[in-house]
């Protein structure tokens, strides 16, 4: 409603309704045969991108203005997740060659007011030109070298497809072989679940002896799905065993959870900790990114989401449901067993990520366009922002604006240790242009 008070006093028009579904932008489209010359879209929650690409080819000369409220960092669970709609959504239109206007902003805020009439009066956002990276260094030009020969030959497990609305997630399979020698092998959901139905309760015992261990709660969380979660595990390291796989990206949801009656989250945590990084969603390049930091840092990488910016003091919140490997524990931390916040359904490991210098990374096709990533920050001892695994660390609100500008998609990558010059190194090599998030403003 504050929201609405603001858009009401700048004199825009109000749909009166939240919009769900296709059926509800129908409506509204014949309702204003004529395309508005600029549109907000509220994003009050999170959602797939189907509904703003929708808008975007119905108004295709209309500015898009996308926002999205910032949510308090409760502890508790993550609510609304609108910013991370408003990510997937600006990398699906880029693909379109779409430029927008995002916001973030809480519309109780006391600049509020101030900040939404900027954001109205100012021009699009348009993705910055891109430049050759600089000359690396002998050791630098080695260490890509040896990046180069690692990913001749490396197969990515692919188990199902991205969902619908997730652009962010859509790859293309003939770059990745041509030039990068990348095989993507794929695999269908119920072959999986196929075989992890068929594991026997005893292989279970040793592996869910060593689970109650490391984690709290272990015992609080229903028996039978936290054996669901631990056979799709021994499924899928069978089929990394027995197919020769280096990596995966699975469609975690929803069949999973209802098909299964369990969550993907603690499977693929225990995997990336015992080397075989898997992304969530089916994202490939999420994959790929992740794998390239493990082979500079030689520890586990995780995919994240960016949920929160705080302008106040410079910290964003990367999070994931509860996948995190458990080396990445904050020090004095206990990780605990969990509920996927949406599913209500086990297994997850829930812990806040521990201090430390990190190196942000994605291979990008913002603009359909590939290019490379490359970021440093500091990850700061704070207590757990949301449930899941999650972490702040320094990330300013010009540097969020950029990745939506330049189209960057929703999953970044992120190891521990300052790996910067090695990644820039391969932008190099592999003749890629670079945006380098570190300083970087609108």
């Amino acid at each position: 409603r504050a929201a609405q008070r603001l858009l009401d006093a700048e004199g825009f028009a109000l749909y009166p309704e939240s919009i769900l579904e296709a059926a509800q932008l129908d409506a509204l489209f014949a309702r204003h045969p004529q395309a508005p010359k600029q549109l907000v879209v509220f994003q009050a929650t999170f959602a797939d991108a189907t509904l703003v690409k929708r808008i975007a080819e119905q108004w295709p000369e209309t500015q898009l203005v996308l926002w999205a409220p910032r949510e308090p960092r409760s502890g508790e669970r993550l609510r609304l997740n609108a910013i991370c709609g408003l990510h997937l959504a600006s990398h699906a239109l880029s693909r379109m060659q779409r430029p927008l206007r995002p916001l973030v902003l809480d519309p109780e805020a006391d600049s509020a007011a101030l900040r939404l009439a900027a954001a109205l009066n100012a021009p699009p956002l348009l993705p910055r030109p891109l430049a050759p990276p600089a000359s690396p260094s002998a050791a630098d030009s080695a260490a890509a070298q040896s990046l180069i020969a690692a990913l001749k030959g490396l197969r990515i497990g692919l188990v199902g497809e991205a969902p619908d609305g997730f652009d962010s997630c859509h790859f293309d399979p003939d770059w990745l072989a041509d030039i990068l020698g990348v095989e993507v092998v794929s695999s269908s959901l119920e072959r999986l679940f196929t075989a992890a139905r068929a594991v026997p309760e005893a292989r279970l015992d040793a592996l869910e002896a060593d689970t109650r261990a490391k984690l709290e709660d272990y015992d609080r969380v229903d028996a039978s799905a936290r054996q669901g979660t631990l056979s799709f595990y021994q499924a899928l390291y069978a089929w990394v065993s027995h197919d020769g796989l280096d990596a995966l990206a699975v469609r975690c949801w929803p069949e999973i959870f209802t098909e299964l009656g369990c969550a993907a989250c603690g499977a693929m945590a225990r995997l990336g900790e015992a080397g075989i990084p898997s992304a969530c969603e089916a994202d490939v390049g999420g994959t790929l990114s992740s794998y390239i930091l493990q082979q500079l840092s030689q520890s586990p990488p995780f995919l994240v989401d960016l949920v929160d910016q705080d302008p106040g003091d410079d910290t964003a919140v990367v999070w994931h449901c509860g996948l995190a490997p458990l080396s990445l524990c904050a020090k004095d931390t206990k990780p605990r067993a969990t509920l996927h916040s949406n599913r209500r359904l086990p297994l997850l490991q829930e812990f806040p990520l521990k201090a430390g210098r990190i190196t942000l990374f994605r291979i990008s096709f913002g603009w359909g366009r590939p290019f490379i990533l490359v970021g440093t920050s500091e990850m700061r001892a704070r207590p757990l922002p949301f449930s899941g695994t999650a972490g702040v660390l320094d990330l300013q609100a010009e540097q969020l604006a950029a990745l939506f500008a330049q189209g960057v998609e929703h999953h970044l990558a992120f190891a521990y240790g300052d790996h910067k010059a090695a990644l820039v190194a391969l932008a190099a090599a592999l003749e890629l242009p670079l945006l380098d998030l570190d300083g970087l403003g609108i």
